[in-house]
């Protein structure tokens, strides 16, 4: 990413315990926490672009 003279922040929205065969347990961050982070990041440095990874649920809170 630094070699495109681009920087990239992140969130955390889960955790896992995980080897090289596979996922045994998965813990979600609270959205409240979620919240703060994402508060961090936008209030530091206005990202240009978002990107998605993991949701670990479909559930809304």
């Amino acid at each position: 990413m630094t070699a495109n003279r681009v920087y990239a922040m992140s969130a955390i929205t889960a955790l896992t315990a995980q080897n090289t065969t596979g996922v045994t347990d998965i813990m979600e961050v609270s959205p409240k926490f979620l919240s703060e982070q994402l508060d961090g990041i936008f209030t530091d440095i206005y990202p240009d672009a978002v990107k998605t990874g993991m949701v670990a649920s479909g559930n809304s809170r």
